[in-house]
């Protein structure tokens, strides 16, 4: 009986605190919609522009914030062009195609929101050099729950070339390994390779400070997964080496028994019987060379993606460069360059 009261008193009171809520009017000052351009033109690729309207948060405007009837014009080494909307994309599409050292310039006008426009750019392209490379045994045979694996493949590679100033970069890793049959060399299948940054690698990319070393056990964790870096060579090194380790792996006897999909057939293959046991590893290497801007916006955006909308955190301004907007306009060139090595398990 005391339970019951205790139930219905509760109740009650969740009633009467619903009934005393009161809407507060907002009283601070409104923010104007304004245009939003964002173009991220690429060397080898033709420039898109996504143009937008800016929403206030309490905008009662329920339509789309994209438009399709602004007047877009882009800019290259002074030669200008209006860029066709594609519906399907969303976006201004000019199929011109950027060249390093271009100076590239958007500009779009509507009628409701006014003028933006900026000016960039496409920075000169780096390349990833190999300083050097070794595989080394692990002090004793690692097991993770898919994988076994008893050396890793260290490599060592730089940026360059040389250039003055400061330059930006997004780095993306692509590790992988090759089984090939036995009986005519084909290919098999294609695995993802696990990989590990240095620890001086990881401050030199901004993954950790100098303050959060507190010992070196951290240095030997592995992932899975294609990882990418943004970062600029301010806190690199001065020999400018960044070093990544593979783990030199291949599936567990049990495991990799069974079948693999070859896109058409599940075919079945034993380790021991069918597969070579000689390993293709390879390692692409993708490196963007970026607009200060485009370092800029990347670093802010993600910056602003981990506060996870928390009341608690500070707010994140994500940078921009559009005069007379928002939004960014970005500039990158990029290369790509493959390391490959071979190893043979016993």
């Amino acid at each position: 009986m005391d339970k019951t009261i205790r139930n219905m008193a509760c109740m009650l009171a969740v009633l009467v605190a619903g009934a005393c809520t009161k809407d507060i009017p907002y009283k601070g000052s409104g923010s104007n919609p304004v245009l939003v351009i964002n173009c991220m033109a690429k060397v080898g690729e033709p420039v898109d522009v996504y143009v937008g309207r800016s929403r206030f948060f309490l905008d009662t405007w329920s339509g789309s914030n994209k438009l399709d009837d602004a007047t877009v014009t882009v800019s290259i080494n002074s030669v200008s062009q209006t860029p066709v909307y594609d519906y399907d994309r969303e976006c201004y599409m000019d199929s011109r195609i950027p060249a390093p050292g271009d100076t590239i310039t958007v500009t779009a006008t509507h009628s409701d929101f006014g003028t933006a426009t900026a000016t960039e750019i496409v920075p000169v392209p780096s390349v990833i050099d190999k300083e050097r490379e070794s595989v080394k045994s692990f002090p004793k045979t690692e097991n993770w729950a898919w994988v076994k694996a008893d050396s890793v493949w260290s490599l060592s590679v730089s940026i360059g070339p040389k250039q003055k100033g400061r330059h930006f970069y997004k780095l993306s890793l692509y590790p992988e390994y090759y089984l090939f049959s036995k009986a005519d060399n084909s290919l098999i299948s294609i695995m993802n390779c696990m990989y590990k940054e240095t620890q001086s690698t990881k401050m030199a990319l901004g993954l950790i400070s100098q303050e959060s070393i507190l010992d070196i056990d951290g240095e030997d964790v592995f992932h899975y997964g294609v990882p990418t870096y943004t970062f600029s060579d301010e806190k690199l090194p001065d020999n400018g080496v960044l070093t990544f380790e593979l783990a030199l792996q291949r599936p567990i006897d049990d495991v990799f028994y069974g079948s693999v999909y070859d896109g058409i057939n599940e075919i079945e293959y034993d380790w021991n019987s069918d597969v070579s046991h000689t390993v293709e590893y390879r390692c692409l290497f993708v490196l963007e060379t970026i607009s200060e801007e485009a370092y800029k916006y990347s670093v802010s955006a993600q910056q602003y993606y981990e506060t996870g909308w928390s009341i608690f955190t500070d707010p994140v301004l994500v940078t921009s460069n559009i005069k007379g907007g928002l939004g960014i306009l970005g500039t990158s060139s990029h290369s790509e360059t493959l390391f490959t090595t071979y190893y043979t398990f016993e």
